[in-house]
């Protein structure tokens, strides 16, 4: 999976440091139906959004389950700060300088500006950290934060002592005008599934199943999730851009995405084999529109987003092709594991770097 990195060495306390931040390690319970209270326990902290009002969302895979949270945002400075080797300083939090975990995302408060990472311990646990804008890192306590639950039905198997199958529960998540969309696998016979949860919940959702043609494999799928998803909207049309591994570019419109239906996707662009999405953004820059997407292996591109607008449809009869990527260019290398857009002018990345690990580098948007 994407933006899984573990580091070396082994993290002694990982367990009790998890439950003094407020999640708990090692549970496999799903709470039935919609829930709210105060104290959310997640299983894992994997997959994060927010919504322009603030609410956080963490996709908890293990757990098959989304939470909508209420920070406190009563401490630290305003903004995002660079912060090199930030591996070390989560270590020395969480009880050594060299633990054993991985970052699962990156997400921005749209309203302080500050940054939020998830983490999961190889031990057991997850937690959930906040970086502000004097590059001061906090383990965010969930035990006294007001939240809200909704259940995501018919999750992949939960194996004991094995994440994998529930990693792809939830692979993306975006908000966008009252609802939060959410792409992963489910167990049903089309497994690609794709939900709109309204917000706040008041239901679940079965979800609908995708099918695309994926260029790279020359055939129809419905069993490959996608990987990153953006809601974009041309003129009145609401659209949702889905990237998938090795990597089909797909548009799937909002309106034919019911609960219980079939979705099928027009593939628009090839960004390249053996290549694996990891996030995309939307941005305006000197009066254009442009997306941002970071690659495992292309690098972080940068697409004009009237190209995605004018794209025409790959054929089927097209079969394998290597790049057909609406005029990317590349403006940064295949160091990322996570992005996110930090504000109208910056851009947010979690980036490897071969002398001291992972870096958490805030940039001016190319």
């Amino acid at each position: 999976m994407h933006r899984k990195r573990l580091t070396q060495g082994l993290l002694a306390a990982a367990a009790v440091a998890a439950l003094a931040i407020g999640v708990a390690p090692g549970s496999t319970a799903v709470t039935p139906g919609l829930n709210s209270g105060t104290g959310p326990k997640p299983v894992s902290i994997d997959r994060l959004a927010f919504s322009p009002d603030g609410a956080l969302f963490i996709a908890d895979n293990q757990g098959a389950a989304i939470y909508a949270v209420d920070l406190d945002r009563s401490t630290g400075a305003p903004g995002l700060k660079s912060v090199e080797h930030i591996e070390k300083q989560v270590g020395a939090l969480i009880g050594s300088d060299a633990g054993k975990f991985y970052f699962t995302d990156l997400a921005v408060d749209p309203k302080t500006g500050q940054g939020y990472l998830g983490a999961v311990m190889s031990s057991g646990g997850s937690a959930l950290f906040r970086v502000d804008g004097a590059g001061v890192v906090t383990p965010v306590a969930l035990d006294k934060l007001t939240y809200s639950e909704v259940d995501i039905p018919n999750p992949m198997p939960l194996v004991p002592g094995y994440r994998a199958t529930r990693d792809t529960t939830v692979t993306s998540m975006a908000y966008d005008n009252g609802r939060l969309y959410v792409a992963g696998l489910s167990n049903e016979e089309f497994s690609s599934k794709l939900r709109s949860i309204p917000y706040p919940f008041r239901s679940e959702s079965r979800g609908a199943g995708i099918e695309i043609f994926h260029t790279s494999h020359g055939q129809m799928e419905t069993r490959s999730p996608v990987y990153t998803l953006l809601p974009m909207r041309f003129g009145e049309k609401m659209e949702l851009l889905a990237a998938y591994i090795c990597t089909p570019l797909v548009r799937l419109p909002e309106d034919a995405l019911k609960d219980g239906a079939g979705l099928r996707g027009t593939t628009i662009a090839e960004m390249g084999r053996h290549n694996r999405p990891i996030d995309m953004v939307r941005y305006t820059k000197d009066g254009q529109d442009w997306l941002l997407m970071a690659n495992s292996r292309r690098g972080v591109l940068k697409v004009p987003v009237s190209a995605v607008q004018d794209a025409q449809e790959i054929p089927e009869s097209t079969g394998s092709i290597d790049t057909r990527d609406l005029g990317a260019k590349r403006v940064r290398g295949n160091d990322v594991d996570a992005l996110a857009l930090a504000g109208a002018d910056s851009y947010a990345v979690l980036a490897r770097n071969p002398d001291r690990g992972m870096d958490l580098q805030v940039a001016a948007l190319p």
